[in-house]
């Protein structure tokens, strides 16, 4: 941001100081390795619902034709070969959660013919055992349309986002018959990299930060809700999607550019102000997802890395929504900062009583991507077809740049919001961004999304709603 040009940036470059990179080192061998934190997490959250598919990563994969069924398995035992994390399985050793890897594993690729789009989800996603190696099934899928589809569902505890895109093109590579270089680490070397490191520098300057940040607990979001809270998180979700066009995202863009802003901090702070006008409240944590590839070894290792950072945010509603961009833009810079401590470390401080009717320290998400690091728009489709009714929290905005604009996807629990409301909180951020690029110094006390009549039936709902409170904690 202050330096936006090659050339300041090349200045820039010359007057840092060097950073020396110690190169990875495999582990030695071992019955049992740690996992990292991010998995440590998820363990515990699927042990707490073991038969929920809400932390699976499924993936269709378009066919120009009836593929080598014999071909497809061997490029996927070649595969699951060459990535260990494949070939892991998890468990509790004397009160820890260790992974273990097997020498060997196979996956059983499983054929529909003529399964509709809407039943891939039922029929295809299954809860795994994290015992139990592989977590990933393969499917082979024949549309009503007589279109060819490979659906491959993986635990996420064994994956992210960029893993399956390296997945994708090793798998690519593998059926073509070609060779592949040898991988030098595998994730079990990044598990006990980052548990060395973390009993090495203890994370002093994170934890200070994160401590600062969370000294007193956020207040639990109250956004108008159409059904009464379960007394246990529901993942079952459904989702809108809608689009802005390409004059508004040209506004958008342009404004952004101002105020010396990316996309993503303009489209957070819009959903910032959706959720305080929503809920009437102005001390908010919005979930967001970073890579977590602290090292350039890291870049070709399958695994779970992206970490969860909560960005909390505190806005005066007499504010300029242009004061409150660039607040939030300085918080969310100094969170990615201190990106580096593990979301289960702070839920383990932060959170002394666990409710769970909700998720720890926040219910909403937000992710942003640009077309080039994400899957085409058309696979993008076809893929919500599987992952469109699972929803991790109350509310999720995944934002996607296109070349035609900007493409939203808000998915909703449906426990907690009728189809009705979603589609109208969609429309209500629309006009948001309309009103946003019109007047940028608008008050946020002068900015609203509901009528008299829609405020009145929605604040009755949230009066109604039985909250639990939340003792004070101190890190």
């Amino acid at each position: 941001f202050q330096h936006p040009t090659i050339r300041r940036l090349a200045q820039l470059i010359k007057q840092s100081e060097n950073d020396e990179c110690v190169p990875l080192q495999p582990a030695p061998p071992q019955d049992y390795y740690p996992v990292s934190s991010a998995q440590k997490q998820l363990y515990l959250a699927q042990q707490a619902d073991l038969g929920s598919a809400a932390y699976h990563l499924p993936r269709i994969l378009p066919l120009a034709e009836e593929p080598d069924r014999e071909q497809l398995k061997i490029a996927f035992r070649q595969l699951i070969q060459r990535h260990e994390t494949l070939r892991t399985s998890f468990l509790v050793v004397e009160g820890e959660t260790v992974q273990t890897i097997i020498a060997d594993a196979d996956v059983e690729l499983e054929v529909y013919d003529s399964l509709p789009a809407g039943e891939i989800s039922a029929t295809f996603v299954r809860p795994f055992d994290l015992a139990e190696a592989p977590l990933m099934r393969v499917g082979l899928i024949k549309t009503p349309r007589s279109e060819w589809w490979l659906a491959v569902d993986i635990h996420h505890i064994v994956t992210d986002g960029i893993s399956n895109d390296i997945l994708a093109r090793d798998f690519s590579a593998l059926y073509e018959g070609r060779r592949l270089p040898e991988l030098k680490l595998q994730y079990k070397d990044y598990c006990v990299w980052q548990q060395e490191r973390r009993r090495s520098d203890g994370n002093d300057a994170d934890l200070h930060y994160w401590r600062s940040l969370f000294h007193t607990p956020p207040p639990p979001l109250k956004l108008p809700l159409d059904f009464p809270r379960p007394a246990q998180k529901s993942f079952a979700g459904n989702s809108v999607s809608f689009q802005l066009d390409a004059p508004l995202t040209a506004a958008l863009k342009e404004m952004a550019a101002t105020n010396g802003a990316t996309m993503f901090l303009l489209l957070l702070t819009i959903y910032y102000v959706l959720l305080a006008r929503l809920s009437g409240q102005w001390d908010i944590v919005t979930g967001t997802p970073v890579s977590g590839r602290i090292h350039p070894d890291l870049e070709q290792v399958i695994g779970l890395f992206v970490n969860t950072l909560p960005l909390r945010h505190r806005a005066e509603p007499r504010l300029r929504f242009s004061d409150v961009l660039l607040q939030i833009k300085e918080r969310t810079l100094e969170a990615f900062d201190h990106q580096d401590f593990g979301f289960d470390q702070l839920v383990e401080q932060a959170v002394p009583r666990r409710d769970w009717s909700r998720s720890p320290l926040f219910d909403v998400f937000f992710t942003y991507h640009s077309l080039d690091h994400r899957r085409d728009e058309a696979r993008q489709e076809r893929e919500s077809a599987i992952v469109n009714t699972v929803c991790d929290y109350d509310l999720v905005l995944n934002a996607l740049e296109t070349p035609g604009g900007i493409s939203f996807t808000l998915i909703y629990c449906t426990e907690l919001f009728a189809a009705e409301t979603g589609r109208r909180i969609a429309g209500f951020f629309t006009e948001l961004c309309r009103n946003i690029t019109a007047y940028p110094t608008i008050r946020l006390e002068d900015i609203d999304v509901m009528d008299a009549a829609e405020k009145k039936r929605f604040m009755d709902i949230v009066d109604g709603d039985q909250e639990n409170i939340h003792a004070d904690f101190d890190l």
